[in-house]
């Protein structure tokens, strides 16, 4: 795994892993809005439609960062490893929602700690495929997130 990213600002503050320009070049209003429910997450609204969205969650409750996830696969609907800049990361899923705009992306930035990457993309182009935006919005979260350390 590549070197651990900082994680501090990321579990402080998930909107603040993308800068106003970053958000413009995925397709997101800025800022994003923090989630103020049981999960620290941020909701990006999609600059093309108020209908789409992606959140991005830190899952500090996973101490074993993205192996917990992996030790979950057998109750996926889907699981998929993929990398994001060198980084480990899998789209999994209990249900699989993806032909309805909706695909999580789970990115381990430090051996301890995974984000969640979550678009749920109701209209447009981008709904028959939510794992490219998924994909898209981590990479530009890691490259944030590299530029910190």
């Amino acid at each position: 795994m590549p070197a651990p990213l900082p994680t501090k600002d990321l579990i402080a503050n998930p909107c603040s892993v993308l800068s106003a320009s970053e958000a413009e070049q995925v397709g997101l209003k800025y800022p994003g809005e923090k989630s103020t429910g049981v999960l620290n997450g941020c909701r990006w609204t999609s600059s093309g439609s108020n209908l789409n969205f992606v959140n991005n969650t830190p899952i500090e409750q996973n101490k074993r960062g993205i192996s917990d996830i992996y030790d979950q696969k057998a109750k996926q609907a889907y699981f998929e490893p993929t990398t994001v800049n060198g980084y480990p990361a899998v789209f999994a899923g209990t249900e699989d929602s993806r032909a309805n705009g909706i695909c999580t992306l789970w990115v381990g930035v430090t051996d301890q700690l995974a984000v969640s990457v979550l678009p749920n993309i109701s209209m447009g182009s981008n709904k028959k495929d939510p794992c490219a935006v998924a994909k898209k919005f981590a990479t530009a979260m890691i490259g944030h997130l590299q530029q910190a350390s």
